[in-house]
């Protein structure tokens, strides 16, 4: 009964990775469970490196393995426009994709506000609310996935930063993107789209 309920808690750990779904993460957890020891051991060990090795940028909350305190982008010192996307993988993409046409800041919500249940949610909108109060950018561009969840968040946060911020021109990406697309598996040139034609938030 213990290595069913050992197994049950793994699965459910690695259903927590971003695109990985119940029959996945079963695989996952049974692949494991066949590994000697060595495998074990060298596989904790270096998860365990890697979180330590990782700072949390305290501007913008991308975990980095830079030796500054600032993250990569938050040192390069442009305000001007922020970028506010769900996860650590899509502020790298789209930096990497689409620096030539916005270099801007970002802002990592690590989490959307869902329909079903819009007080449920781990997304740092208080740390957002005060990131724009410290640096005032000129533009925030409100750049998350394509489906139901995002899209609610997208205009949630547009709505109370309109109110908050009347000066601040807000905006989404452009549908260059199709349904159901996730920021960091989209091409570049698919990001470069999105963000050339963003569309002011109605």
């Amino acid at each position: 009964m213990q290595h069913e309920e050992t197994l049950e808690r793994l699965i459910t750990l690695f259903k927590r990775f971003p695109g990985i779904g119940l029959r996945q993460a079963e695989r996952f957890a049974r692949f494991i469970a066949q590994q000697d020891a060595s495998y074990i051991q060298h596989l904790t060990a270096s998860i365990t490196a890697l979180h330590r090795a990782s700072k949390q940028c305290p501007q913008c909350f991308i975990r980095h393995q830079q030796q500054t305190v600032a993250c990569p982008i938050c040192d390069r010192g442009n305000t001007d426009t922020l970028i506010v996307v769900e996860k650590d993988a899509d502020a790298y993409m789209l930096a990497a994709s689409t620096d030539a046409v916005v270099q801007g800041y970002y802002f990592i919500l690590g989490g959307l506000v869902p329909i079903a249940n819009s007080n449920q949610t781990s997304a740092r909108i208080p740390q957002l609310i005060t990131s724009v109060k410290t640096h005032s950018p000129k533009e925030i561009i409100i750049a998350l996935a394509v489906h139901p969840d995002a899209d609610h968040t997208g205009r949630h946060l547009s709505n109370l930063l309109k109110q908050q911020f009347p000066a601040i021109a807000v905006s989404t990406l452009g549908r260059g993107l199709s349904s159901g697309s996730e920021l960091e598996y989209s091409d570049p040139e698919t990001l470069i789209n999105a963000v050339t034609h963003r569309n002011p938030f109605p």
